[in-house]
């Protein structure tokens, strides 16, 4: 069920995630769900299919409007003030955040026969979160058939699973209500969920500045770029040779050198070999700021 484009192998990106390939870092979850919402800027899809790159993560918009969901799954809950295109990306951001729709729970699995009047019960009519506060309600998750959705909501940051709670399990709280400006609301979400994406430390991490914002880094993270959110970097731990002591370098991953400076009391220190090659690593240090300059090309600032 793939497609072959000019640009990669996509695939389906509901099918994709309900088949619990979704077990990534939550800060990847949160790049790949602020992709989606730069997409929707760009080109409003209305229902038709997304498709992931499963290899860079990257979304495109499929030309067909078929999908894993009924069309019910896409209409605006009853008594809620949703605007019709901000829930079909609200519903795709619930996906690529738990790993399925915020309402097919307990009673869609059990549910004998799949016909209409049910499934507007379920996702228009009376619809339940399928991870609401209590455990023991009607539409709770079933540990046998989606034991990845409960595991991909509890990494999340208290912060998400708060947000994800009150706009699906709450009547009346919207992330993108139609009363208000719907790429407004679209830029607002993407700055909360930069903010996850920027703030998931452990004891070994690192915060630098990319493009004049924070950015803390750990092993495994992809450094992205806020405006673009292109992924110029991937994070390891490294080991020194000579002292054997560990730190946190970054990758390359870009076709392109990245221009290193260094500055010793706001002025340029000179240095022999000021380039970071692709496939090379960068030692992090806090005072690291990464950006672009007018040329597209990296630059790596370190004050000491």
């Amino acid at each position: 069920m793939g497609q072959i484009t000019d640009t990669g192998r996509y695939i389906p990106l509901i099918e994709y995630f309900e088949n619990c390939n979704t077990l990534l870092r939550a800060s990847l979850r949160a790049l790949v769900a602020m992709r989606l919402l730069d997409l929707y800027q760009s080109e409003l899809p209305g229902k038709r299919r997304l498709l992931i790159d499963p290899d860079t993560f990257e979304l495109m918009i499929g030309q067909g409007e078929e999908t894993l969901w009924p069309p019910q799954a896409f209409e605006v809950p009853e008594a809620t003030a949703w605007n019709p295109q901000g829930y079909i990306a609200a519903v795709y951001v619930s996906l690529i955040l738990t790993g399925t729709h915020p309402y097919k729970g307990r009673r869609y699995f059990e549910t004998a026969i799949i016909e209409d009047d049910l499934m507007r019960r379920l996702f228009i009519e009376k619809p339940e979160y399928v991870l609401g506060a209590d455990s023991k309600a009607p539409n709770a998750p079933l540990p046998y058939k989606q034991l990845h959705v409960v595991q991909l909501f509890n990494s999340l940051p208290a912060g998400q699973r708060t947000s994800l709670r009150e706009v699906f399990a709450e009547t009346g709280k919207v992330w993108f209500s139609a009363a208000e400006d719907l790429p407004s609301s679209l830029r607002r979400l993407r700055e909360q969920l930069w903010a996850d994406y920027s703030m998931a430390a452990n004891r070994d991490s690192v915060s630098i500045m990319v493009e004049g914002l924070p950015l803390i880094l750990s092993e495994g993270k992809l450094i992205a770029l806020p405006s673009t959110l292109d992924v110029i970097g991937m994070c390891e731990m490294k080991t020194n040779p000579k002292t054997g002591l560990r730190y946190l370098g970054v990758c390359n991953k870009t076709p392109q050198e990245w221009k290193l400076i260094v500055l010793k009391d706001g002025v340029t220190a000179p240095l022999n070999n000021s380039d970071i090659n692709p496939g090379e690593y960068l030692r992090l240090s806090s005072g690291v700021n990464i950006e672009k300059d007018d040329y597209d090309s990296i630059i790596v600032t370190i004050k000491q």
